[in-house]
Parts: structure tokens; sequence; C-alpha cells
């Protein structure tokens, strides 16, 4: 089953977990769940506020490669994911807090390897050092390639793809 048309059962084996297409209508939602869910991590790195709103400008919803995450038919979050000829770029995931921990994103990012190892691309992203999902990134096997000044660019390589579980 590929990224696109993922839908799963979440780890408590009831809750179906699945993406749907971006329209239009879901700026104002993405744009606030990534204020809710990255202004810590934002505060942290960049105490003034003229550079916390950049990030946030510059991290703006863009429908065509953002997928809404839902859980049982509820909008809980979004990835973002960018196709290159070499490589799969994971550019955001945000689930809300209370989705936090259950499994969704592992199960999310493992999609996108699967998906990434079918076509012999690397899969990459990016994540600001002190934001805690680095350590995810890093069970699941990215490792760091690039440290720059705030951010950690993470690779899992087309030929070391393995999903974890």
């Amino acid at each position: 089953m590929g990224f696109d048309c993922l839908e799963t059962k979440s780890t408590d084996g009831n809750s179906a977990v699945n993406l749907r297409a971006s329209t239009e209508d879901d700026a104002e939602f993405v744009n606030e769940l990534t204020r809710q869910v990255m202004q810590a991590y934002v505060a942290k790195t960049w105490p003034s506020p003229g550079d916390q709103e950049a990030y946030f400008e510059k991290n703006l919803f863009v429908r065509q490669p953002t997928k809404i995450i839902q859980l049982d038919g509820k909008d809980i979050g979004r990835i973002t994911v960018l196709w290159s000829e070499s490589s799969v770029i994971i550019d955001n995931i945000h689930l809300l807090p209370d989705y936090h921990g259950l499994g969704i994103g592992k199960e999310l990012i493992n999609a996108v390897i699967v998906e990434a190892k079918a076509s012999g691309r690397a899969v990459e992203l990016q994540v600001l050092i002190v934001n805690p999902a680095a350590k995810l990134y890093e069970r699941i096997g990215f490792e760091v390639y690039r440290r720059d000044g705030e951010r950690l660019y993470m690779r899992l390589k087309a030929d070391c793809l393995e999903v974890t579980n």
C-alpha cells in the first residue's frame, strides 16, 4: 500500500488512520497546527518575535504536497512530502498534541520509507535541534549528515532503507 493511499489501524488496533488530499479550505487548520506544535521549539531557537514570525511565514500551508492525517475521519495532523529524482523529503509532519506518542507519526514515516525504497530514492528531512522528534528519527534509522545552525539535516539512504516495527 503506497503513501498516498495509506489506511491503517492505530496502535490500539481499533482506530483507522488515513490520509486525504488537502484543499485550500485546510489552510487555517494547517497553519494553526504548525503554530501549536512548533511554537515552543521555535521560541527556544529564535528568541526574537520577528524571527519566530519569519519561521511561521516560511512554513505556511502549501496545498499540493500536503496530506491531511485523519483518525476515524477527524483531522488530526498534516504531512508534507516532496519528491525529487533522487530523494523523498519529509518536509513537515505535525500531529495535534493529543495524538503524540501513539505511533501515528512513525507509521507515516514508515509508509514514506516503503515508497521511497520501491523507487530507489533516499529519504531526507530536517528538524530543529531543540525538537525531541530528532530522537524518533534516529531510532527509525536516520543519521545527521549536516548540522546548520539551528537545524539537523538527516538522511536514510536508499540502499539502507529498513522499515521498523
